[in-house]
């Protein structure tokens, strides 16, 4: 009866946990007790182990799939973010500033002489390096907050190894805390969370402690020991996450929400900003060329240039029109023995931008190089969201697979329930019968 009573708290347990995240069931296990018809043994129950329902493989399952579901919604949502800096639209952005400014030239070249087209034409100058400004600035600004978002998840990640760290140092004091299912759960859910920050191994001790492996390799807890990991953002160069010694572990963290970050920090933005910066030092290069090679309102070769940038310091985030440039110094015509005060040049200019004999942007023409990148950002952003959906997905059946085969069943423990009472009810019943025998006897013998 007392077997039969252990069963039911365990039961009881099951049915008052069925909401608990990470919990899975539990079974008290019973035992025959040998029997003899001579007396010599009696038989009976005994209580053994409670079993627990945790399938590891459903778990390793469930967290592969988080991992890849981590990843991929921080490509997209940080993508999300990218995507508008690079806008198509006609009369907005980069393309929009190129196509205005480039128009102006074809406008001066009706009437080359016009001051107020000559001061148009400065004045959208000034607008595509606005554009390529807003565009640098914008893409400066994710990279930092990449930056954050990486300090961020580093600390949630170490906060989740204190608490594992926690977990193993109770089941090394007490090693009942083995079968303790709350405990247990306790433990899942941690791992489960950490795998959605970044991929990392686990490996089971004697102890009842679990080490865990950022990376598979750099340890982040060990039994009782908790080895934090660090985000070093501070330089201009990649972002860097260092183990407790200062090693460079960067390239061992490759999954879940920091494994995006870093390569959205480290590849994705770098190469936007490369990409930007050769847009930019093309167009200032090759308008300035032909520029150099007409002359201005007085005849002479101009002696200013219209673009000037630091390309040390960031082509696209340092372009301007110099301040000194005005309307004269544009070089609408052609040099002798070109008639002065033709447009010879701006014609030139004019026919720039349908141009492919630009080896910096890959013999692409200006709009034909912008599509280029803009397309690689949505098609990047349109491939994550993809992913995100299939991961989702797929995430979401490895729990149901788990839930089949670990969760609690409020149907299955009832069934359970009315077993063990039947079972509780007749050996009742039989101690009853018993005592009912022993005090006939007794009355006899009296």
């Amino acid at each position: 009866m007392r077997v039969y009573e252990r069963a039911l708290n365990t039961i009881q347990n099951n049915v008052s946990n069925a909401s608990t995240p990470g919990y899975v069931r539990q079974r008290l296990t019973m035992i025959a007790l040998p029997f003899s018809q001579d007396g010599a043994q009696t038989g009976g129950l005994a209580a053994g182990p409670i079993l627990s329902a945790r399938n590891e493989y459903a778990e390793r399952s469930v967290r592969n799939q988080a991992e890849g579901y981590g990843y991929h919604s921080q490509l997209a949502t940080d993508l999300a973010r990218i995507e508008p800096v690079f806008t198509v639209a006609e009369n907005a952005g980069i393309p929009g500033a190129l196509s205005k400014f480039f128009q102006s030239f074809s406008v001066l070249s009706v009437s080359p002489n016009d001051p107020a087209n000559r001061q148009v034409v400065i004045d959208r100058a000034q607008d595509v390096a606005t554009a390529f400004n807003q565009t640098a600035i914008a893409l400066v600004n994710a990279g930092q907050n990449t930056n954050r978002q990486i300090g961020s998840v580093i600390d949630r990640i170490n906060s989740i190894a204190s608490t594992i760290r926690e977990i193993n140092l109770e089941r090394r004091q007490n090693f009942r805390e083995r079968g303790d299912a709350g405990l247990d759960a306790h433990l899942h859910v941690a791992l489960e969370e950490l795998s959605e920050l970044v991929n990392y191994s686990t490996l089971p001790q004697e102890d009842g402690s679990i080490t865990v492996l950022a990376g598979g390799q750099t340890p982040l807890v060990i039994g009782d020991r908790l080895y934090e990991l660090h985000a070093d953002v501070s330089g201009a160069s990649d972002a860097q996450v260092l183990n407790p010694d200062g090693k460079n572990i960067t390239g061992q963290l490759t999954g879940g929400r920091l494994g995006a970050l870093l390569e959205l920090r480290n590849t994705v933005i770098p190469s936007l900003v490369d990409d930007v910066d050769r847009f930019a030092a093309s167009v200032a290069g090759n308008v300035n060329t032909v520029l150099s090679q007409g002359v201005d309102a007085s005849g002479q070769p101009p002696a200013l240039d219209l673009f000037s940038l630091d390309a040390a310091a960031g082509a696209a985030l340092t372009l301007h029109v110099d301040p000194a440039y005005s309307g004269d110094d544009i070089a609408a015509s052609l040099p002798p023995p070109a008639p002065p005060g033709g447009n010879g040049n701006l014609l030139e200019l004019a026919a720039l931008p349908n141009s492919k004999q630009f080896a910096e942007l890959d013999n692409f023409t200006f709009a034909e190089f912008y599509g280029k990148l803009a397309g690689r950002v949505g098609r990047s952003l349109s491939n994550a969201r993809e992913n995100q959906n299939t991961q989702s997905l797929l995430l979401t059946q490895a729990r149901a697979l788990r839930s089949e085969v670990s969760s609690v069943s409020l149907d299955e423990e009832a069934v359970m329930l009315i077993q063990l009472q039947r079972g509780y009810q007749a050996s009742a019943q039989l101690v009853r019968t018993l005592d009912e025998l022993t005090e006939t006897v007794i009355g006899m013998m009296r």
